[in-house]
């Protein structure tokens, strides 16, 4: 017979140095997992606002008649109201898409033959959308031409810690051509 021992299981001191390098390496992935997810957040917030921009642009043309995209505080009310005023600035709480039938250009009202086309929720993990121009837009409104009577803005989109680089910048024409900056800095004219 042979005295040869079978080990089964660890010793103490590579449990100690497995757990070191966990806690090592948890502490470094953490954070840039954060930064990661965020930065994520904010992208996909800017693609949702960008895609209902030109989504009202096109029922504008569609329909023949003026499309509204504005800001509100109950976008998944059955009628939802546009918000006004810079206390609702923020964009992330929701809004809604709707063809404006009477041409009224005040909110939704079925009555007289508007109709809903969409209605965005509030954002999920996000720092806010907010006017960066000199006035604050509330709404989009779109002609049948696909051209809005309202001039050009820019929208800032922040993530959930305000950290300053993962900010985003969208630039709206006059044309309602929506397009990303790359510099905060820069002009929506240029």
């Amino acid at each position: 017979m042979s005295n040869f021992q079978i080990n089964r299981g660890f010793t103490l001191i590579e449990l100690v140095i497995v757990v070191a390098i966990a806690a090592i390496l948890a502490t470094v992935g953490i954070p840039a997992m954060r930064d990661i997810i965020e930065k994520n957040a904010v992208t996909s917030h800017m693609n949702t606002f960008m895609a209902s921009i030109r989504f009202a642009r096109s029922e504008a043309i569609k329909s023949g008649a003026p499309a509204v995209m504005c800001r509100s505080a109950n976008p998944e009310s059955g009628a939802p109201t546009c918000a006004t005023g810079t206390a609702t600035a923020n964009w992330a709480r929701g809004w809604s898409v709707y063809v404006n039938r009477d041409s009224d250009d005040s909110n939704y009202n079925p009555t007289a033959g508007d109709y809903l086309l969409k209605a965005q929720g509030s954002l999920v993990n996000s720092g806010g959308i907010s006017n960066t121009g000199s006035s604050v837009v509330d709404k989009f409104t779109f002609r049948p031409t696909g051209l809005m009577r309202t001039g050009a803005s820019k929208f800032e989109f922040k993530s959930n810690s305000l950290d300053d680089q993962q900010k985003r910048f969208v630039c709206i024409s006059p044309y309602g051509r929506a397009r990303i900056l790359i510099d905060g800095t820069a002009s929506c004219a240029s």
